[in-house]
């Protein structure tokens, strides 16, 4: 398997993604288990920081499977569709975003 320099630096980007997202996601568990008060200096909620997490896992995932050759893994999505996962994370993310600032609707 021979690589070229766009490939060794898409996996660098993939695997900094994933490693962004595990790290990400340990701090966000280590908040939640300590029982800090989320209102206290949160600007998201806990389900919107796992949803990115989640996301930087995912896109570093595909980031690296696509340096590689097809043949390697078989599981990705095809490659002609590159934009989608960015599109559905830049999305998710921005609408879980949006409902941590929505006001609750009144109960009166």
């Amino acid at each position: 398997m021979n690589l070229g320099v766009a490939a060794y630096a898409q996996i660098a980007v993939g695997a900094f993604l994933a490693i962004l997202g595990v790290i990400y996601l340990v701090s966000t568990r280590r908040i939640v288990r300590r029982g800090l008060d989320e209102n206290a200096t949160q600007r998201c909620s806990y389900p919107t920081k796992y949803l990115t997490s989640a996301w930087l896992l995912v896109l570093g995932y595909h980031l690296v499977v696509w340096a590689l050759p097809i043949t390697v893994t078989p599981l990705q999505m095809p490659r002609q569709w590159w934009w989608l996962p960015p599109v559905l994370a830049v999305s998710s993310i921005a609408v879980s975003a949006w409902m941590d600032r929505r006001e609750p609707p009144s109960t009166e």
